[in-house]
């Protein structure tokens, strides 16, 4: 039974390869950490290059997308600058002024002209 009590003592091995181990965690939690950060950091600069991309003169005639949920509506604003806005599917030339998707959008669904 006292063997079972006795202390366990590591051989310079052992102790070396504890602290390798240790060492190779800590730079794996520190280079996790970074990656983490730099992911963060680049997609706020995305969402923030979006939103520059996307600024709209709001008190110039625009659309602006709506949603069931109240916190996804008026995200997209698309400006409407020209004498004429072609508003249809994605992908057809000569490509439309505003493309949108999604099921029964024709390739020139709408057509806006200003007055």
């Amino acid at each position: 039974m006292e063997e079972m009590f006795k202390k366990f003592s590591m051989t310079p091995e052992m102790l070396e390869q504890r602290n390798e181990a240790e060492a190779q965690l800590k730079f794996l939690a520190e280079k996790d950490h970074d990656y983490s950060t730099t992911r963060t950091e680049k997609k706020k600069m995305e969402e923030e290059q979006e939103e520059e991309d996307q600024q709209v003169d709001l008190k110039r005639p625009h659309l602006a997308n709506l949603n069931q949920d109240p916190q996804l509506s008026r995200k997209v604003k698309y400006s409407i600058d020209k004498e004429e806005t072609r508003v249809g599917k994605r992908g057809i030339s000569p490509p439309n002024d505003i493309e949108i998707g999604g099921m029964g959008i024709r390739k020139v669904h709408a057509i806006i002209q200003k007055r």
